[in-house]
């Protein structure tokens, strides 16, 4: 069995908080792929800051910093010696590290009673409040956010789903995403991530060649991070559209994939006039069946429609205009789905919500309407049945997971380890 260096284990120590560089973090990847100590190294300090964070906060008694402080000499909190103490905490935790190892596997066997538990969190949390006193234990390995930092949003609840630093400012590359990542190990340690990765639905979704392509787009990738898109998917009435029948008959439709490539079209939906009329029953009902607008013509909420200045300043729009005699536009207004959308609450909704009306006009959305692997996605049944989940919906901002998404071996060994872990 191979024993790890101190060299080797102030590398995995550096990698896991993000202090190595590129070339430091290759070396450290390569010496998890290759020692299987490496990552059971690791694996171990992950799970020793978890039981860290899992240790309830209380105040310390009164009195106390201060009869610590008091022990020690100030000289020595200024001598060099001062450093020196904090590379033997490091060892220390080092060492902390490897035992809790040997205890975790012992704790497996015993089916991880919570008195051993409970025993080993009260003897870490007298380390950590000495430790942090004398010379300023915990290390950075400890601090919050260390292996995530970053996070998609304040209202992400999924601890997997994190950004490390040392990819701040950088697109994560295939290079990056190896099993042996801590980035991708935390996705799999996760048990809301780990169930949808578990599914048949997302499985089928990861081996779509439209999937891996989509994830390789540029609008796609900038449309990730569109603080447009991030208020419009946690919006509620888009979330409820993700699941409605013919919101997703919609998104197949021939003439309506046509229309968002047209400039009129394109043109319309950020057109003030347009957006101010949409929520207006009497126009959507003219926008729909054509046997319907004669009667509608006739009617007091027509006669009121003709004095409303949106539609009035439609009326002379040159792209809505050019729209009336779209064949594809056309076809739309006797699209069922369509027809349905228009007395669709959530749908109704989304018209005046100020992040969707933005996303119209957004150059990253308004490409993406046109890429082919965008369009193929929203045929795809195991797409449209997880766009409503919020797990994969979280997914889908993580650039490691992206990354790991656009390469098919990266994916299939991704989704074969996830196969073997149990929740």
């Amino acid at each position: 069995m191979n024993v790890l260096t101190p060299h080797q284990q102030d590398l995995l120590h550096r990698e896991l908080d993000g202090e190595t560089t590129p070339e430091e973090s290759i070396e450290a990847r390569n010496l998890l792929a290759a020692q299987p100590e490496a990552l059971e190294f690791m694996t171990s300090l992950r799970d020793l800051d978890a039981l860290f964070h899992s240790v309830p906060r209380h105040a310390s008694p009164p009195g106390l910093e201060q009869r610590i402080r008091a022990g020690i000499s100030p000289k020595t909190m200024r001598s060099p010696q001062a450093a020196a103490r904090h590379g033997i905490v490091q060892a220390v935790t080092r060492w902390f590290a490897k035992q809790w190892a040997g205890a975790r596997n012992l704790t497996e066997e015993l089916m991880q009673t919570k008195t051993v538990l409970i025993g080993a969190a009260a003897a870490i949390a007298v380390v950590a409040v000495i430790g942090h006193f004398a010379v300023g234990y915990p290390p950075h390995l400890f601090d919050a956010g260390t292996i995530g930092a970053g996070t998609i949003g304040a209202s992400d609840t999924i601890s997997g789903v994190q950004q490390a630093t040392r990819y701040k400012g950088r697109t994560m590359t295939e290079a990056d995403v190896t099993l042996s990542n801590p980035e991708v190990q935390v996705l799999l340690q996760d048990d809301k991530i780990l169930a949808l990765v578990q599914s048949d639905v997302f499985r089928t979704l990861m081996r779509d060649q439209a999937f891996r392509d989509l994830q390789r787009d540029a609008s796609w990738q900038a449309l990730q991070s569109s603080a447009e898109f991030k208020a419009l998917q946690s919006n509620a009435e888009f979330k409820a559209l993700q699941s409605n029948a013919e919101y997703k008959a919609l998104q197949r439709d021939a003439a309506w994939q046509a229309l968002q490539s047209n400039a009129e079209f394109k043109a319309l939906q950020s057109n003030a006039a347009y957006q101010a009329l949409r929520t207006n029953e009497t126009f959507r009902k003219l926008q729909a069946k054509e046997a319907d607008r004669k009667l509608l013509q006739s009617s007091a909420e027509y006669q009121a429609l003709q004095s409303n200045a949106a539609y009035q300043a439609l009326q002379s729009n040159a792209a809505y205009q050019a729209l009336q005699t779209n064949a594809a536009y056309q076809a739309l207004q006797t699209n069922a789905a369509y027809q349905a959308l228009q007395t669709n609450a959530a749908w109704q909704a989304l018209q005046t919500n100020a992040a969707y009306q933005a996303m119209q006009s957004n150059a990253a959305w308004q490409a993406l309407q046109t890429n082919a692997a965008y369009q193929a996605m929203q045929s795809n049944a195991a797409y449209q049945a997880l766009r409503a989940n919020d797990t994969f919906r979280a997914l889908q901002a993580s650039q490691t997971f992206r990354a790991l998404a656009r390469d098919q071996s990266a994916s299939e060994a991704f989704l074969t380890q996830a196969m073997r872990m149990q929740m």
